[in-house]
């Protein structure tokens, strides 16, 4: 999350929404994908950490994960129906589709 607000790339206009809302995005995917990758090649060659420490913690790490998530989707399904970022709002009148669907378009 910090390197995608870190670091610098063009900026891009994403889709217009039919309420005519386009979203600013920050074309840094690329670059943010090459220091990950560097920093873990450098960790492995520096004797931070193992090179199979992915597949070691990967059990873990797959349910940590799965637990943010359920968390992560109440708190943009609270947030879509409290404090919408835009007038692009979609309900969909089922709590399971608004959960993991999402209602702010734009969050």
């Amino acid at each position: 999350m910090v390197l995608m607000m870190v670091v610098p790339g063009p900026k891009m206009d994403g889709p217009l929404s039919a309420n005519g809302h386009t979203p600013k995005y920050i074309d840094n995917g690329m670059y943010c994908y090459i220091i990950t990758m560097t920093s873990f090649l450098l960790g492995i060659q520096q004797g931070l950490w193992t090179g199979g420490v992915l597949i070691e913690y990967s059990g873990p790490v797959i349910i940590r994960l799965n637990m943010f998530a359920l968390i992560l989707c109440f708190g943009i399904l609270f947030k879509g129906n409290y404090y919408p970022s835009t007038t692009d709002l979609r309900y969909r009148g089922d709590f399971f589709s608004d959960y993991f669907w999402g209602c702010d378009l734009y969050p």
